[in-house]
C-alpha cells in the first residue's frame, strides 16, 4: 500500500531535501522568514503546478541550489548571510546563467 505524504506532515528541512529532478523546471522561493516562505511556495505551486517548487533562507541557500533548470527566483531583500540584491549580482555573474 502507498502512502503519500502531503507537504503539511514534513518539516521545512524535509521537504529541502527531497530530491527533485534536474529535468524538471523549478521556481525557487528565497526567504528567511519561515511561514512566508511557505506561504508564498504554496501560493505559487498552486499557480504553476507543473513547477518544482524549491525553497532556500537565505542568498548563500539559493546559490547552492542553482542549476540550469530554476527559471524564476522570487527572493526577499533583507536576509541575513546573503541579501537579495547581492544574490541577484551572484546570479548575474554565475556561468550557469550566462
Amino acid at each position: 500500500m502507498t502512502r503519500w505524504i502531503t507537504n503539511n506532515e514534513m518539516s521545512d528541512d524535509e521537504m529541502r531535501s527531497m530530491i527533485i529532478p534536474a529535468s524538471i523546471p523549478s521556481l525557487l522561493v528565497v526567504e528567511d522568514d519561515p511561514m512566508t516562505r511557505r506561504l508564498m511556495a504554496k501560493m505559487i505551486a498552486s499557480l504553476y503546478p507543473g513547477f518544482a517548487i524549491r525553497e532556500a533562507d537565505n542568498g548563500e541557500q539559493a546559490l547552492a541550489m542553482l542549476n540550469s533548470h530554476v527559471l524564476c527566483i522570487v527572493s526577499d531583500i533583507n536576509m541575513p548571510q546573503l541579501d537579495g540584491m547581492r544574490l541577484c549580482w551572484a546570479i548575474r555573474n554565475s556561468a550557469v546563467y550566462r
